[in-house]
């Protein structure tokens, strides 16, 4: 008697696997892959990326006066933090964006990007001198570039 072709041994003297043996995917992946593919999730992120970004401006600039009073300077500097994060943003735009664009997924950028500003803004809030303020304002301004441009092409 002839074996159906499921059955059959290859050259090797090894059974080939059932063709309707497909690897099993774990209902974790299959929820993650549908997560990712949900434009609902996409703009869940996308939206929280741009709150935790313009939470940085809006929070900030209200309670300058605060944080230089706290490093002992007057509000003359609050127009130095802010022209520092906008130099941030001037020099780093055009690099960051070409980097963005030549990286297969813009995930990477963006998560970088959360992770500095939340580290860069960690380092304004514990600063005690006004150069670690600027410091951290700029790097602010720098890492918004990756989010902005990551959350703008998706």
């Amino acid at each position: 008697a002839r074996l159906s072709p499921r059955h059959e041994v290859a050259a090797t003297g090894i059974p080939s696997p059932p063709a309707s043996a497909a690897p099993q995917i774990s209902n974790a992946a299959r929820c993650y892959t549908s997560l990712r593919e949900s434009r609902t999730a996409v703009i869940i992120v996308v939206a929280l990326a741009l709150f935790t970004d313009m939470i940085l401006y809006d929070v900030i600039v209200p309670i300058l006066p605060d944080i230089l009073r706290r490093v002992g300077q007057d509000e003359s500097y609050m127009g130095l933090l802010l022209a520092v994060y906008a130099a941030g943003l001037l020099l780093f735009t055009p690099i960051f964006g070409v980097w963005s664009d030549r990286t297969k997924s813009r995930k990477t950028p963006m998560l970088l990007g959360q992770l500095g500003l939340g580290l860069s803004t960690w380092l304004f809030i514990y600063s005690r001198s006004i150069t670690l303020l600027m410091i951290a304002r700029f790097l602010q301004g720098t890492l918004r570039v990756l989010t902005v441009n990551s959350y703008t092409v998706l």
